[in-house]
């Protein structure tokens, strides 16, 4: 691994921060614009989410590993705007996207976002079923110890105080023939 100097350049990459303060680069990953959420799987490799270039198309994201090398690959592809990702104690992975595609043509006010929970294939993941969706412009996701969800809402584009983390109790057992759970705002 390199050490950032002031006069490196660096487009695209992935940057570890000591507690020194000392900058390394553990990756470039040319052709991933906007690098969004990151995580250590359980393989012990970094994995990051690139969001998508605009406009934000259908599946135009993915999901990239790093390995300790510099190197990286797509993990994941097909993703719509994934702005995070964690894995649960058993390994799996899950994507938040932070928004579906936009029929309007203006990138933020497409349709809400949704949390996937990601199927093992080979050596990566495919898109595997949806289960949360409605998700006002989620930014931020966690799975603890104890296999719950915590996702953040009303994290960009929304009224002043609007924010706020749900927590998921049971995501994690839910069942291939589940159907999605629809998320709705509860009123003051």
């Amino acid at each position: 691994m390199s050490t950032v100097s002031a006069d490196r350049n660096l487009l695209f990459g992935v940057l570890a921060v000591q507690l020194d303060g000392d900058v390394e680069v553990l990756s470039d990953v040319p052709g991933h614009e906007v690098l969004t959420g990151i995580a250590r799987g359980p393989d012990a490799l970094v994995y990051v989410t690139s969001f998508s270039e605009l406009p934000h198309a259908e599946g135009d994201g993915a999901v990239l590993r790093i390995y300790p090398d510099g190197s990286s690959d797509v993990a994941a592809e097909n993703l719509t705007t994934p702005i995070d990702l964690a894995f649960d104690t058993l390994g799996r992975l899950y994507v938040l996207e932070f928004l579906q595609a936009s029929e309007t043509g203006d990138p933020y006010r497409g349709t809400t976002g949704r949390l996937i929970r990601l199927e093992s294939e080979g050596d990566g993941w495919v898109a595997g079923r949806v289960l949360v969706e409605g998700l006002p412009f989620p930014t931020a996701l966690l799975i603890g110890d104890d296999d719950r969800i915590y996702i953040s809402v009303h994290g960009a584009f929304s009224s002043p105080g609007s924010g706020g983390v749900v927590r998921f109790d049971d995501l994690t057992q839910r069942t291939p023939d589940s159907l999605p759970i629809r998320f709705v705002e509860s009123s003051p």
